[in-house]
């Protein structure tokens, strides 16, 4: 059947509409039903074994029970289908404003107030997954490469300054650990979500994204395709730890 509310297509025995969460008609109408059918059949297995006058009486006690009843269901019923229609309009119109806010802060890539706007209003819903594989590489791969190499760099500087001192080997070490981990993870994540999971249109964003990252593996650690690839597909911590030892080694000459 089809939902009067956002005229998205679904099964007419669902309790409710899976696009906006309306309540189905039909189900209510169905819940009706059985619900009269119980009482009807509770009334008689009652006044089975009674006397006539009895049964007439009680026949007509449980009419105006079952009517009161069935005004109230019907009166019940038509409050919670205006509130389920309510609700689901409410519902969507602050999901499409939510959506507004996010793409044109996509538009204009202003990335820390879109981070900020995703966690604040907790977006973690299914209908928001275009936007959290943007979370995903955005803030923590991509922005954490970039912070991590600035202080591998910082670390560099007070180890050349500083005769070696080793603390200062640790702490360069540790951030290229970082940065090289982090790039490892998002250039799998890109290619994962571009082509298993290229879904709402977010395909270009992530490929431009993944072409940041590989210029920036070749301008900094002066990689080649071969070795980004390598990177790429580095799966153990024997492997990224001799990427790591062998910049480091390069770097602290």
């Amino acid at each position: 059947m089809i939902c009067s509310y956002c005229g998205g297509k679904y099964s007419k025995h669902l309790e409710r509409c899976p696009h906006c969460q309306s309540e189905n008609p039909f189900m209510v109408e169905k819940r009706k039903a059985k619900v009269k059918h119980a009482i009807d059949k509770e009334a008689q297995e009652k006044v089975k074994d009674l006397p006539e006058k009895k049964v007439n009486k009680i026949h007509t006690i449980v009419i105006i029970v079952l009517a009161g009843l069935l005004s109230l269901l019907i009166l019940g019923g038509g409050i919670g289908i205006a509130w389920s229609k309510y609700s689901a309009k409410v519902e969507y119109a602050i999901y499409q404003k939510h959506v507004e806010n996010l793409e044109n802060m996509i538009a204009q890539e202003q990335w820390d107030k879109f981070y900020e706007y995703y966690s604040d209003f907790e977006l973690w819903d299914s209908k928001y997954e275009k936007y959290s594989q943007i979370m995903d590489v955005g803030e923590y791969s991509i922005e954490y490469i970039y912070y991590c190499y600035d202080r591998y760099v910082e670390s560099l500087e007070d180890y050349q300054e500083n005769d070696g001192y080793e603390v200062y080997e640790d702490s360069a070490k540790q951030y290229l650990s970082y940065t090289l981990e982090y790039a490892a993870d998002a250039l799998s994540s890109l290619q994962k979500y571009i082509n298993d999971r290229a879904i709402m249109g977010n395909e270009k964003l992530l490929m431009a994204w993944e072409e940041e990252l590989i210029l920036f593996l070749k301008e900094k650690f002066e990689m080649t395709e071969e070795e980004i690839d390598y990177l790429r597909r580095c799966d153990s911590e024997e492997e990224l730890q001799e990427i790591v030892n062998g910049y480091l080694e390069r770097d602290l000459k």
